[in-house]
């Protein structure tokens, strides 16, 4: 099946799965559009050293929560790269009242319609015991579960 372009929303809580969920729907659908999470492009634009990525590395190292118009501009500059042609996941985005409201203005700039939005929904007690057991590597950003995504070295990322 072919799109023209697409755009897909995945909501849930922490932990739920949008990221492997995201990637297996978009192969069974067989779209080469990204899957795109808000924390993967902050940790990409602050290695790639953007004007954007700086700022962001700013707001972070001093502790703070980036803000709506940080994470928007992010995201403007994200979906504008040529991957995103034929469309986009966005994994977790948007999270806010003013994030929906800047995507809706964003497709109605670009002349896109709605997107299809999907909500995970997952039990409690699931997502705490996975919660409790995921991991990021430091170096890299790297998700893992200590207990269903082990590495192959313990405590040590498998990509690094």
């Amino acid at each position: 099946m072919k799109y023209l372009f697409l755009v897909i929303l995945l909501f849930g809580p922490p932990g739920c799965g949008k990221g492997t969920q995201g990637h297996m729907l978009l192969q069974r659908l067989k779209v080469a559009i990204p899957s795109i999470s808000t924390g993967e492009m902050l940790r990409s634009e602050i290695a790639s050293g953007t004007a954007l990525g700086v700022e962001s590395k700013a707001v972070m190292g001093a502790g703070g929560l980036v803000d709506d118009d940080l994470i928007n501009r992010l995201l403007e500059a994200r979906v504008a790269r040529s991957d995103c042609d034929e469309g986009f996941l966005l994994d977790g985005y948007p999270r806010t009242r003013a994030q929906a409201e800047f995507l809706d203005g964003l497709l109605g700039r670009r002349g896109l319609g709605s997107p299809l939005v999907i909500h995970l929904d997952v039990p409690a007690d699931v997502l705490i015991g996975r919660m409790i057991a995921r991991r990021q590597c430091g170096k890299c950003g790297l998700m893992f579960n200590i207990l269903s995504k082990r590495p192959r070295t313990p405590s040590r990322c498998d990509d690094c």
